[in-house]
C-alpha cells in the first residue's frame, strides 16, 4: 500500500483515543514509521499501573482500538488492513496497520465510535426494545459473540455472580491497589486525561470522601474485618439486578479471541449508544475468571471463584473453552453522565 499523510494517521489515532479501557488507563500506543501504523502496549506510561500487555482486559482494549481504526477508515474511504502479531502482547506488540488513501478534513468518527461512552448512573425501568436486543445478540466477530438478557431471573442471577466476584475483588490487595491508583479526585489529576474520574461514578453525598478513604488498602483491609466487602459488593452489583437488560461478550479464553471480543465489545457498545441507550461495563466477573485461570486467586477465595466459574458457564450457556469477557448493563439513562477525559494525542501517537 502507498503511504498516507500525517493528517490521516492523526485522525485515525484521535478516533482510537475513544476506545474503552480498564479504569480509563488507555494502555495503547500507536507509532507511525512512514509506512505502517504499529499498535503497541505503552509499557513506559502504564506498566505497573494497570493490567499487563497480554492480559484479557488489555486485549479487550486493543481489540477496541483495532475496531475503531478499521471502522473509521471504512467510513472515511481509507483502505486499512491490520496484520496481527503471532503472539498478541509479546514484546508489547500487537501488530500493524497498512493504510492507503486520505481521510477527509475534518474527519468525523461515525456515531457508533464518537458517541460510545460509559454511564454508571441510574436507568429507567422501561424495557429495551426487543428488536434492539435481537440486533445486539446477533453481532459476532471472529470467535466472539454477544448474549443478551432481559428477564428478571437472568438479571438477578448475573447480579449475584457479580456480587460474589466483587467480594473477592474487595479482598484482593493487588486489584484494590490498582483501583486506588486509578482514581482521580481533583481537577488537576482529572485534567491528566487518564484514570477513573470520580465524577463519572454514581456516588451519594459524601461518597467521594468515603471512596478516597477506602482507596488505601490498609484502611480497606481493616474495614473488611467487619464485613465492608459484603456491603460494597452489594452496592456494586445492585444496578445489574434492576436491568433492564444485560449484554455479555463471550469468546474462547485465548489471546486472539480476546482481541475478537474487544472488537465486538466496541461494536456492540457503540450500537447501544448510537441507538440512544446507555451502557455500563462490568468486568468484575470476567476479571476473577481470568485470575482463576492464571492461578492468581488466593486460597481463601478459590472455592468461591470456582463456583462463580461453574455458575457463569451455566448462566450464559458457554461452550467448551469459552469464557465471559465483558458484561454491559444497558437501558435508558435517567441523566446524562460525565464523560471520561483522554490523554493528549501526543501521549499515544509518535512518528508524525
Amino acid at each position: 500500500m502507498t503511504s498516507v499523510s500525517a493528517h490521516t494517521v492523526s485522525a485515525l489515532a484521535s478516533a482510537a483515543q475513544l476506545a474503552p479501557s480498564a479504569d480509563n488507563s488507555q494502555p495503547w500506543h500507536l507509532h507511525w514509521d512512514g509506512a505502517k501504523l504499529h499498535l503497541q502496549y505503552d509499557a513506559k506510561r502504564v506498566a505497573g499501573k494497570t493490567f499487563p500487555a497480554d492480559s484479557p482486559s488489555t486485549l479487550l482494549s486493543i481489540g477496541s482500538v483495532i475496531e475503531i481504526i478499521l471502522t473509521c477508515a471504512m467510513q472515511w474511504g481509507v483502505t486499512a488492513r491490520f496484520s496481527p502479531s503471532d503472539t498478541p502482547g509479546a514484546d508489547n506488540d500487537y501488530g500493524y496497520f497498512e493504510l492507503c488513501n486520505e481521510a477527509p478534513s475534518p474527519a468525523v468518527p461515525p456515531p457508533a465510535v464518537g458517541e460510545r461512552h460509559c454511564n454508571r448512573l441510574s436507568y429507567k425501568s422501561a424495557a429495551v426494545n426487543a428488536a434492539l436486543i435481537d440486533k445486539y445478540s446477533a453481532a459476532t466477530q471472529g470467535k466472539a459473540r454477544c448474549v443478551s438478557y432481559t428477564n428478571t431471573t437472568a438479571l438477578k442471577s448475573l447480579a449475584q455472580l457479580a456480587k460474589q466476584a466483587s467480594q473477592i475483588r474487595f479482598q484482593t490487595e493487588e486489584v484494590h491497589k490498582w483501583l486506588g491508583r486509578s482514581l482521580r479526585f481533583d481537577r488537576e489529576s482529572i485534567a491528566q486525561g487518564d484514570g477513573l474520574d470520580v465524577n463519572t461514578l454514581d456516588l451519594p453525598p459524601g461518597g467521594g470522601l468515603f471512596l478516597r478513604m477506602i482507596s488505601d488498602w490498609n484502611t480497606m483491609r481493616r474495614l473488611n474485618r467487619v464485613g465492608a466487602y459484603r456491603l460494597l459488593s452489594h452496592i456494586d452489583a445492585a444496578p445489574l439486578a434492576k436491568g433492564p437488560a444485560i449484554a455479555c461478550i463471550v469468546a474462547p479464553a485465548t489471546l486472539s479471541a480476546a482481541l475478537d471480543a474487544g472488537r465486538l465489545l466496541q461494536r456492540v457498545w457503540g450500537l447501544i449508544n448510537a441507538d440512544g441507550l446507555a451502557a455500563h461495563p462490568y468486568y468484575v466477573i470476567a476479571d476473577q475468571l481470568a485470575r482463576l485461570d492464571a492461578g492468581l486467586i488466593g486460597e481463601q477465595h478459590l472455592g468461591l471463584a470456582q463456583s462463580i466459574k461453574r455458575d457463569t458457564e451455566a448462566a450464559l450457556g458457554l461452550t467448551q473453552g469459552e469464557t465471559l469477557h465483558m458484561m454491559l448493563r444497558l437501558g435508558e439513562a435517567k441523566k446524562t453522565a460525565v464523560r471520561s477525559k483522554r490523554v493528549p494525542l501526543d501521549k499515544i501517537l509518535s512518528g508524525v
